[in-house]
């Protein structure tokens, strides 16, 4: 009797507590909103950054036709690059602050040198800059095409050059992300890029100097991509742009002036960009 009156009892404390203290369902979190890359930096804009930084940091040479026979190059470049009209306004346009000074302005482009000759008729040469989170690297191969007794050198050379850069680094704003009028975080700019160089070139070698001048044409290619910081979540989503090309024709001469003995090398040599992006620069080193 006690069993059943127990038993009982039990049954009907589990039905009372179970109706007072109801289950509580899982919180429901509603679906972020997809980010779309293109609202956030157009292909137009993708296309313009990756030309002019590519071009930007691309390999040059600095040398003329003559090969290096058995011979070492050293040297350090300092280039300075004319921006396309466009590049100021199209980062200003994406929210990356005041960016004024690079409307018709110019950018400097500084790398080291190493050029190798490979016997009487190539030469190879690379030059790079490496700084945390971004560095820019390239090379070149050069074949003597003829070489007569007098008269001028031709020679035919193909470069190649990649470049990884984190814009955040050079002081630029991050980009607004923005998404329905909601802002979900912020994003930084980092960019790939691998330029492609055919040239021909003219030269005579002198005494102590090498007067030389050429054509060419600059491939690039690239993608940007862009790391997301979500307010909300706390992490990091990365979207990617698609790939774009570019092309520019080149003209360009200069110098290569050698003192005997000492080993000091100077270049100095000019181009003129079928894009805008025209240039001054100069190699300064010794050789072996």
């Amino acid at each position: 009797m006690n069993r059943i009156f127990l038993s009982s009892f039990a049954s009907a404390f589990a039905l009372i507590a179970s109706s007072s203290y109801p289950a509580q369902a899982a919180p429901v979190i509603p679906d972020l909103p997809e980010v779309d890359i293109a609202a956030i930096i157009p292909q137009s804009a993708v296309a313009e950054i990756v030309k002019t930084l590519g071009i930007l940091t691309k390999h040059r040479p600095y040398q003329g036709g003559a090969p290096l026979g058995s011979g070492f190059d050293f040297g350090i470049e300092a280039s300075l690059v004319h921006m396309p009209e466009s590049f100021g306004p199209t980062l200003s346009d994406l929210g990356m602050g005041d960016v004024s000074g690079l409307e018709n302005g110019s950018l400097p482009m500084t790398k080291i040198h190493l050029h190798k000759g490979m016997g009487p008729k190539a030469d190879l040469g690379i030059s790079g800059i490496y700084y945390p989170g971004n560095f820019v690297w390239g090379l070149d191969l050069k074949f003597v095409l003829v070489q007569p007794e007098e008269g001028p050198l031709w020679a035919f050379r193909i470069g190649y050059s990649e470049t990884r850069l984190d814009l955040s680094k050079f002081g630029l704003s991050g980009l607004p992300i923005t998404v329905n009028s909601i802002e979900l975080g912020q994003g930084n700019l980092k960019m790939a890029t691998r330029t492609i160089t055919p040239e021909l070139l003219l030269s005579k070698r002198l005494e102590f100097a090498e007067p030389y001048m050429g054509a060419g044409v600059e491939f690039t290619s690239g993608q940007i991509e862009v790391p997301v910081t979500l307010n909300i979540l706390d992490e990091e989503q990365v979207l990617r742009s698609g790939a774009t090309r570019s092309t520019q024709f080149t003209l360009f001469s200069g110098i290569s002036l050698r003192l005997p003995h000492i080993g000091i090398r100077l270049a100095l040599e000019g181009a003129y960009g079928s894009l805008g992006m025209h240039r001054l620069g100069a190699v300064v080193g010794f050789g072996i």
